[in-house]
């Protein structure tokens, strides 16, 4: 895994039964992993290899290109085999696609790439959060976005709002990409491409 995502995974209650007595805290996490999960693989991939065709970032040494199909897939017969490639390569030029085009699009900054994060992270529309943490993840979001605002001020910047707009956007995208996250999860391990105890799958039955 990337350095991020062990710092997510380190705060899994099975790891660290104490937090499961914050119910709320866990809710986050759970809620940010898959945007987190893209938004991080798209920044990686347009930051390093941009020049590259299609690529998602499986952990922080693996990476997952139209060429490495075959090697994510378990044993299995050939013509099993052959449909989970080729699922593994529609999820390349589909949502991984997309994920890295608005991303190369945007060319977001080192700190606006971290606003991101925090924007998605907080963005709690069309979840189960209680009202009190919806007005919570406003608040924080409005936080970040007057930061960047006064950052964009600093820099000379007159006609930010568009770029406001488009990180808006963006958050928007990722979290809409996520919600297809735990079906595109559970065919990956239908295909034996993923295991049960892969850390992005089990959180969903917690």
């Amino acid at each position: 895994m990337s350095r991020r995502e062990t710092e997510l995974t380190s705060l899994h209650p099975n790891l660290h039964p104490i937090l499961t007595f914050n119910g709320t805290f866990w809710f986050l996490l759970k809620n940010f992993k898959y945007s987190f999960f893209s938004l991080e693989s798209a920044y990686r991939v347009y930051k390093d290899f941009s020049d590259t065709p299609p690529m998602l970032f499986m952990s922080q040494t693996t990476y997952l290109t139209e060429e490495t199909t075959g090697d994510f897939v378990g044993p299995m017969g050939d013509s099993i085999r052959s449909d989970s490639k080729k699922y593994l390569s529609l999820h390349l030029t589909g949502d991984v696609h997309r994920c890295r085009d608005s991303i190369a699009r945007l060319k977001p900054s080192e700190d606006e790439f971290l606003s991101l994060l925090v924007l998605c992270c907080w963005n709690l529309e069309n979840t189960e959060a209680d009202p009190h943490l919806m007005a919570i993840g406003e608040t924080n979001k409005r936080k970040v976005l007057n930061e960047l605002e006064e950052s964009y001020k600093r820099r000379g910047m007159t006609e930010y709002a568009p770029r406001l707009g488009e990180l808006l956007a963006i958050t928007t995208f990722f979290q809409i990409t996520a919600e297809a996250m735990p079906f595109k999860l559970e065919m990956l391990r239908l295909h034996n491409i993923i295991d049960d105890d892969t850390f992005l799958y089990s959180v969903t039955k917690t």
